[in-house]
C-alpha cells in the first residue's frame, strides 16, 4: 500500500462495482460487449500471470468479477496496514453489499458503510462523507471513470457544509493530474451542478444505455429545459407522474441532442 508512505495520508478506500448475475447492469454491460469475444480467465492465486491483454480482459464481466472476488478475499491476507492507518474495503465479498476495515493486525466490519449500491462511482461518495464526518481533510479521488468528477462536483456543496477542505480527482493513468472539483463546483451555475447526476444517468452509465453524450446534452440543454426535463430527477419526493414527465422531455429532445 505504497500511498500510505505518502504524507498526510491515513485513510484509504478501496470499492469496487458489484456483478451480480441478476441485474439491470450486468444485462446492459453484457449488451455493450454483445460483439466482443473474450477468454474466460481463471484466478487461482496471486501467482496467476497478468493477463497480455488487460483492456480485453477487463472487458468480460466474468472476469471482473472473479479479480474483484479475488482481491476482496486475499487483501486481508497479504495487506501491510500500520496501527495509525485505516484501509476500508468493499464490493467483492461474499455478500457485496459489506465493508471491512483494515487497521494493523485487525480485521472488522463496519456497519455504517454496507451499502447496496451496485456502482463503485456512487458508492464511494457514501465512503467520502463517512471520511470528512469522522475528520475535516482533503478527499483525493482516484479513478479511470471520468463520470466520478460530475458527481464529485455535484456533492462538493453537501461536502463543504460539513467540512470537507477540498475534493480532487485523479483520472490519468500516465502522470498525476489533480482536478479541483471543488474548484469546478464554485466556477458553474448552481442549476447546473444539481443536474449532473441526472445527466450521468440520461447520458450513460452502467445501468442505462446512453442517448447522447454529456457534451451534446451541456451544450444543448438550455436554463429552461434543464428545469424541466433534468432538475425533476434529483429530487428525493419525485413521484410516477413527475418521472414519466421528465422522460418524457428526454425522449423529445432526444433526436436534436444526438443530432
Amino acid at each position: 500500500m505504497e500511498f500510505f508512505t505518502l504524507p498526510g495520508v491515513k485513510r484509504i478506500d478501496v470499492i469496487f462495482d458489484r456483478y451480480d448475475d441478476i441485474s439491470i447492469k450486468f444485462l446492459e454491460t453484457k449488451l455493450r460487449g454483445k460483439d466482443q469475444i473474450t477468454q474466460n480467465i481463471i484466478i487461482s492465486n496471486h501467482s496467476t500471470n497478468i493477463p497480455a491483454d488487460c483492456k480485453a480482459f477487463l472487458t468480460n464481466t466474468h472476469n471482473k468479477l472473479k479479480l474483484v472476488r479475488f482481491l476482496c478475499a486475499n487483501v486481508p491476507k497479504y495487506a501491510q496496514v500500520k496501527e495509525d492507518c485505516e484501509l476500508y474495503i468493499c464490493g467483492g465479498f461474499d455478500d457485496p453489499t459489506k465493508c471491512f476495515k483494515l487497521q494493523g493486525s485487525l480485521i472488522c466490519e463496519i456497519l455504517e458503510l454496507q451499502s447496496n449500491h451496485s456502482e463503485a462511482d456512487s458508492r464511494m461518495f457514501v465512503h467520502i462523507f463517512h471520511a470528512v464526518r469522522i475528520q475535516s481533510a482533503h478527499i483525493i479521488i482516484i479513478s479511470a471513470d471520468a463520470d466520478v468528477f460530475g458527481l464529485a462536483v455535484y456533492f462538493w456543496k453537501y461536502l463543504e457544509n460539513i467540512g470537507c477542505l477540498g475534493l480532487w480527482f485523479d483520472g490519468s493513468h500516465t502522470k498525476k493530474c489533480f482536478l479541483g472539483c471543488h474548484l469546478a463546483a464554485k466556477s458553474l451555475s448552481e442549476n447546473i451542478c444539481n443536474i449532473l447526476p441526472a445527466l450521468h444517468d440520461v447520458s450513460g452509465c452502467d445501468t442505462t444505455s446512453r442517448f447522447g453524450s454529456k457534451m451534446q446534452w451541456l451544450n444543448a440543454a438550455s436554463e429552461d429545459f434543464s428545469q424541466t426535463a433534468l432538475m425533476p430527477l434529483g429530487n428525493l419526493d419525485l413521484n410516477d407522474e413527475q418521472f414519466k414527465r421528465s422522460s418524457l422531455h428526454i425522449f423529445i429532445f432526444k433526436e436534436e441532442i444526438i443530432y
